[in-house]
């Protein structure tokens, strides 16, 4: 769970620096730029949750049988 966070902090870090590195290039206004860069990665993360609630609700199986315990020792010896 941990290492799913960071990769995520990542790749948004990586996109919030590219879409800032852009119009810095084309010499636009610093705080424009860090607004932009910082919206899109904003944006792209707001589009994970939508996305990770499809996959889920599509590789989760309501058909999938239950899964019977078997007794543990404590019970076994008991009876």
């Amino acid at each position: 769970m941990r290492s799913g966070a960071s990769i995520g902090t990542a790749v948004l870090a990586t996109v919030a620096a590219s879409g800032t590195a852009s119009p810095l290039r084309e010499h636009k206004n610093r705080g424009d730029a860090l607004t932009g860069g910082f919206r899109l990665a904003y944006a792209l993360s707001a589009t994970f949750v939508p996305v990770s609630l499809l996959v889920a609700l599509r590789t989760s199986r309501s058909d999938a049988p239950a899964v019977e315990r078997a007794p543990s020792d404590a019970t076994a010896t008991a009876g």
